[in-house]
């Protein structure tokens, strides 16, 4: 188990293994203060030494600002007890959650969130403002405030809307690799643009599109 209350600064000068985190065996990384994840290279943290499924737990703030890839493949828990908790800024590359997760806090930034794997709840607490959001595996169930102004795409994953989405300007695509969007949302959905190559949109609310 690692416990961190104070700041975490987490870098790596190369690829391959440098910044590697292996955990395994139901290990928890608790993160009740700053992580800073300033990887300049892809990095994964994984469930290497096997056993039950390790755990990421955030009630504090997490920060990516490198530009590369940071792929937690294990669950991530995401949890807000009040302002300046369970949050997570995506300012910059990608960050992809690969192992699942129940979640009621915030997730926003310029960057990118893919949710590539696993069982993913967002409970309707929950709030999510990024840019782009990317569905590419396992199923995301979105209860909460969900706006994703740049991008929302589908390259294998089924995301469940079922609380507020309010797009303004954010494109919706599916790439060959298709997915699921099922929209059973408190109000009507609106995109700027449809670009669909495979996938399916079902659910009982309206999708709109404003342009091609």
């Amino acid at each position: 188990m690692l416990n961190s209350s104070g700041t975490v600064t987490w870098t790596n000068a190369s690829g391959g293994n440098q910044g590697l985190i292996q955990t395994g065996n139901a290990a928890a990384i608790n993160n009740s203060g700053t992580w800073l994840d300033q990887t300049a290279f892809d990095v994964i943290v994984r469930n290497d030494f096997g056993g039950t499924q390790s755990n990421f737990n955030n009630t504090g703030v997490y920060t990516k600002s490198g530009a590369a890839t940071t792929n937690i493949a294990i669950g991530f828990n995401n949890t807000s007890s009040g302002a300046g908790t369970g949050v997570v800024n995506v300012n910059a590359g990608i960050l992809q959650l690969g192992g699942g997760g129940t979640s009621n806090g915030s997730f926003a930034g310029a960057g990118t969130l893919d949710f590539s794997g696993g069982t993913h709840t967002l409970t309707a607490a929950s709030s999510v403002a990024n840019t782009n959001v990317v569905f590419s595996g396992g199923t995301t169930t979105l209860a909460g405030a969900y706006n994703a102004s740049g991008s929302t795409a589908f390259t294998g994953g089924t995301a469940n809307f079922t609380g507020t989405v309010a797009n303004s300007g954010g494109a919706l695509t599916f790439s060959t690799s298709g997915g699921t969007a099922n929209f059973n949302n408190s109000a009507g959905v609106q995109f700027s643009s449809l670009n669909m190559q495979a996938g399916s949109i079902s659910g009982a609310q309206a999708v709109t599109f404003t342009g091609p």
